[in-house]
């Protein structure tokens, strides 16, 4: 397999994660459709293509993405539609069942490590909505030089990710030697309460995004140093030896349902001592809430925040989303959120 990186970022492979969120955003989503695939007015484009764009000229041929089984047929449909990769760049990766992100991406290290057992992950969710511009591009380079010297490498945000459900925070070391830009983790909470993510902020900490960089085989052999993970490992390996037409087996489902259901923030990152993290000014917007699809939106100077025709007397803090090519006009309105779209309208009060 030859790489498309013009850099040098060889054995580098991307793994796009899509889920089926229950949190729908009708009506700026059709109720039966995943968030990822819903098109931004204003920039002809979806989740899933910003995604692919942001890691398609860096990374190894074919690109995986990982799906529910339950969307798997609109995601490969939305993917030949737009055109945005062709058959033999991209491997659907579906998951006929839901166990956390831990077993994701050790099924996605284990099949890797069949054809390339020098692989790096560079995992992505695809419900994340930033800016791909120079930082983007030398954060990967960054992380990529880590992650080749066997480091789990976790982006961290100077900014609290927008609209992010479940926000993991970073509280960052010393910096690397030899290794400008990168730093040690002093410590990783995956789920940190209210009290827990203020006390973090006020301590410097950075905010996780949930995109990581590493090699395959580190992920595998640093889930076997614990009981649960190991089962995951081992599971992952078994699964990918086994073939992806026989994951949906009723054993195969069996199998599953013993294991943990967690993330790999909390099999891994919390314990892993070999976790560093690379800061950066780009800011994120989960767009599985209609708190990060607003804050993707440039406020005026009233803190308003509109799309498409608008009209805005005397408001203040209203966030206003007409996608349907109708005029929305609001008027003497504060801290109010309306959403007109041909699939319905929405108007609450934030």
């Amino acid at each position: 397999m030859k790489t498309t990186d013009t850099q040098g970022l060889l054995h580098l492979h991307s793994l796009l994660v899509c889920t089926d969120s229950a949190a729908r955003l009708w009506p700026l989503v059709p109720e039966h459709m995943p968030m990822e695939l819903a098109m931004d007015p204003a920039t002809g484009t979806s989740p899933l293509a910003r995604a692919i764009a942001a890691v398609r000229e860096r990374s190894e041929r074919p690109l995986l993405i990982a799906v529910p089984g339950a969307i798997a047929k609109v995601v490969q449909e939305h993917i030949e539609q737009f055109g945005l990769l062709e058959a033999d760049e991209y491997h659907l990766f579906v998951e006929p069942w839901s166990r956390g992100t831990a077993l994701t991406t050790a099924l996605a290290a284990a099949e890797l490590k069949l054809t390339d057992p020098n692989a790096i992950m560079l995992v992505l969710p695809v419900g994340l909505d930033f800016v791909c511009d120079d930082r983007w591009e030398a954060l990967v380079a960054r992380a990529w030089q880590m992650a080749a010297a066997d480091r789990i490498v976790v982006v961290g945000s100077r900014r609290p990710v927008c609209g992010g459900a479940s926000i993991g925070s970073i509280r960052p070391g010393a910096e690397v030697a030899e290794s400008p830009g990168v730093h040690t983790v002093r410590s990783y909470t995956a789920h940190p309460t209210g009290a827990e993510a203020w006390r973090a902020r006020q301590a410097g900490a950075l905010w996780s995004a949930h995109i990581y960089l590493v090699r395959a085989n580190l992920v595998l052999s640093e889930l076997r140093s614990s009981e649960d993970g190991g089962r995951i490992a081992e599971t992952a390996r078994f699964f990918a030896l086994l073939g992806s037409e026989h994951w949906s087996s009723n054993d195969a489902r069996e199998l599953v349902k013993t294991l943990p259901d967690f993330s790999l923030e909390e099999a891994l990152f919390e314990t892993s001592d070999r976790l560093v993290v690379v800061p950066t000014s780009l800011e994120f917007c989960d767009l599985a809430s209609f708190e990060g699809v607003e804050q993707c939106l440039e406020p005026d100077r009233a803190d308003n925040r509109f799309r498409g025709e608008v009209q805005a007397m005397d408001s203040r803090s209203v966030t206003v989303l007409a996608d349907s090519g109708r005029t929305v006009v609001v008027r003497g309105l504060e801290n109010v959120v309306v959403i007109d779209t041909n699939e319905g309208l929405l108007i609450y009060h934030r």
